[in-house]
């Protein structure tokens, strides 16, 4: 209850999440020759589907993308943003600088009706495996690799992710929950890329 003539105070603060690898306690993975393995900190992670065939979606997007959405299984297209295809009118849309609100809100105006727009940037976090060894880490617990440029839907010790090849490292896209598993996982078998 508030008196009259009291003073109302509210007090303002502002939430700042923690960054992911302090959040779920992940101990640091010992880089090896060839290979390091950190927690990836994309700005933003959004999930677009289109009804089937996707009529008009690649084009609509070009401009706040910068390219067209590429429909062919696999790819990978831009390079900031860049648009990770997952499945038949389905792709990542990742970057390492847009804002996550304005990114959805701009995608979201520019795509036709109906075009489905998720943030999924704290619930789909990444796992960066940088250096030439990293392929031959994923060999161990994945059945496929996806070359350079590509992007691959798969499991890593039976668990689902998607898995982005780049020159210099592998990304990994996992469910938030998996991430203290995987990373487990790769800890342990990271020496088996160095034999």
């Amino acid at each position: 209850m508030i008196l009259p003539g009291s003073a109302c105070v509210a007090e303002i603060f502002e939430l700042r999440p923690l960054p992911l690898a302090e959040a779920l306690g992940l101990a640091p993975i010992p880089p090896i020759e060839g290979l390091r393995v950190e927690v990836a900190a994309p700005s933003a992670v959004i999930g677009v589907a289109g009804t089937h065939g996707a009529a008009g979606l690649g084009d609509a997007l070009a401009d706040v993308l910068g390219h067209r959405l590429d429909p062919t299984p696999g790819s990978a297209g831009g390079t900031e943003p860049r648009s990770l295809w997952t499945g038949p009118d389905r792709w990542l849309v990742v970057s390492e600088q847009l804002d996550r609100f304005a990114l959805a809100r701009r995608i979201r105006e520019a795509g036709p009706c109906p075009t489905l727009v998720t943030d999924l940037t704290d619930g789909l976090p990444a796992i960066d495996l940088v250096g030439p060894r990293a392929r031959e880490l994923l060999a161990h617990g994945c059945p496929v690799v996806p070359a350079d440029g590509q992007v691959a839907r798969t499991l890593l010790a039976l668990q689902p992710v998607t898995l982005l090849g780049e020159a210099h490292r592998m990304r990994l896209f996992t469910d938030r929950g998996l991430v203290p598993f995987l990373w487990d996982w790769l800890a342990r078998h990271a020496p088996l890329a160095a034999a």
